[in-house]
């Protein structure tokens, strides 16, 4: 199942393309991402051009998400893990997926919503919802219940989406 809620229902920070400026300690309310990292050879990233890392097709997705932070959930290996600044050191992602009850939740917390014009490579407009939720050969490892994904999300998005 994909699982793309609207931004304001995912608990985390903004969405930042560019790092922190010149230091966390003295500018400490920056978001403070420092980039991506990435499998671009997962089956939820087949059909979008990437490298390893974040390049200018990450743009619209990063500047337009709410990064998840994940350190109250088990140990999980995100598709797209976002890079903490050093002072906060938090494990942070905007894709994670999971094995949850019977079945896999690929959670994305960018905004996959079209806009028009809108021909950025992963958006809904251009299949890229489907192609993600069709990615069958992914096999994740961590099984999470239902009550431990909720760090990152609000309680209204959990009641919705029972």
């Amino acid at each position: 199942m994909l699982l793309n809620p609207d931004t304001a229902q995912i608990r985390g920070v903004d969405g930042r393309f560019a790092p922190v400026f010149w230091s966390p300690v003295h500018f400490p309310n920056q978001p403070g991402t420092m980039g991506i990292l990435c499998d671009p050879k997962h089956p939820a990233l087949a059909d979008f051009p990437t490298e390893a890392w974040s390049d200018w097709q990450w743009w619209h997705l990063i500047t337009g998400s709410k990064t998840m932070i994940l350190d109250e959930l088990p140990a999980i290996d995100p598709v797209v893990r976002v890079i903490d600044n050093f002072f906060k050191n938090r494990k942070m992602a905007n894709i994670i997926e999971a094995n949850v009850s019977k079945g896999k939740l690929l959670l994305v917390s960018a905004d996959l919503s079209p806009k028009p014009p809108d021909n950025r490579p992963w958006s809904s407009s251009n299949g890229a919802s489907s192609r993600i939720c069709t990615a069958r050969a992914s096999s994740p490892k961590p099984r999470l219940q239902r009550s431990r994904y909720n760090c990152c999300l609000n309680k209204d998005c959990l009641y919705f989406y029972k």
